[in-house]
């Protein structure tokens, strides 16, 4: 007979992580959803998007100004060009510490992962980084999208930031279909519901 482990059936999870750039809570979303992530055993689809408003003109009002536009080029070009999730959350881990805004500072996050630092620079600093972050923030402002991080599960959203500290929530709400799954494999086996500080 058979010893192994029973299996259950889940939905297949659909991630989606808006973060501001250059938002600390925006980076600790990125570090918990990379732990996340690391730790499914299943396909799961993940997007990254930012959060930010647009001018009447279409253009991106960034609330910290130019230094916050250059980091979320550099972001969304990151999982433009890189777009396993592990890697381009790993690497934007990385960059967050060392240094968004510094090219020297971010160049080994990329060597440690081996991605095309060349290619990513010229991304993030010509047309297609701008239009990037365009669809990328549209994406946000669509669902409604305003704090950093925020967390959506098969377009339910789940993360919330609560109080001045940043609170990753994933539950078993039949709502969330899928979501008792994170909680299983962040939370460990047994758990009904995961809550897990970003701090």
């Amino acid at each position: 007979a058979s010893t192994s482990a029973p299996t259950r059936d889940f939905t297949p999870l659909r991630l989606d992580l808006f973060v501001r750039a250059l938002d600390p809570f925006g980076a600790r979303g990125i570090a918990a959803l990379r732990e996340v992530v690391k730790r499914l055993d299943t396909s799961v689809d993940v997007r990254f998007d930012l959060v930010a408003e647009l001018n009447p003109d279409g253009s991106v009002a960034p609330a910290r100004g130019p230094k916050e536009l250059a980091a979320a080029r550099l972001s969304v070009c990151a999982a433009r060009l890189f777009p396993r999730p592990e890697t381009y959350l790993t690497f934007l881990e990385c960059a967050n510490e060392a240094g968004l805004l510094d090219r020297v500072a971010w160049m080994p996050c990329a060597s440690r992962q081996a991605l095309d630092a060349e290619a990513l620079a010229r991304c993030a600093s010509g047309d297609e980084g701008r239009r990037l972050v365009r669809s990328s923030v549209r994406r946000g402002i669509e669902l409604g999208v305003a704090g950093s991080p925020s967390l959506y599960v098969n377009g339910e959203k789940v993360a919330l930031v609560a109080g001045g500290e940043g609170v990753l929530r994933t539950t078993t709400d039949s709502r969330f279909a899928g979501s008792l799954y994170i909680a299983d494999h962040f939370g460990g086996p047994g758990q009904t519901a995961a809550d897990t500080t970003l701090d």
